[in-house]
């Protein structure tokens, strides 16, 4: 069974560290925060595989686009917006 989202209670999302925010390098994804603002797009995620517990590799984060990152054998561009609220450490 696949989980969106984690146990992870609101008030610890302070503390994790955003993909946005991560440079180049292996991640793992603690939470997918799910906000009504970018349901849509967070379903996409979903569909990519971009789910809590899955491992993510940034390829490219110039800190001001969007970001290329691997998920399973896929490269994928995603917006910075979307990458806000991803959550890895």
């Amino acid at each position: 069974m696949i989980y969106f989202g984690s146990p992870i209670k609101s008030n610890e999302t302070n503390e994790l560290e955003k993909l946005a925010d991560k440079s180049v390098g292996k991640y793992t994804i603690l939470k997918v925060d799910n906000n009504a603002e970018i349901s849509s797009s967070c379903r996409k995620l979903r569909e990519m595989g971009i789910i809590t517990g899955k491992r993510v590799k940034v390829v490219i984060n110039d800190k001001k686009g969007p970001l290329t990152i691997v998920v399973g054998n896929t490269k994928v561009a995603i917006s910075r917006k979307l990458a806000n609220n991803i959550y890895v450490n």
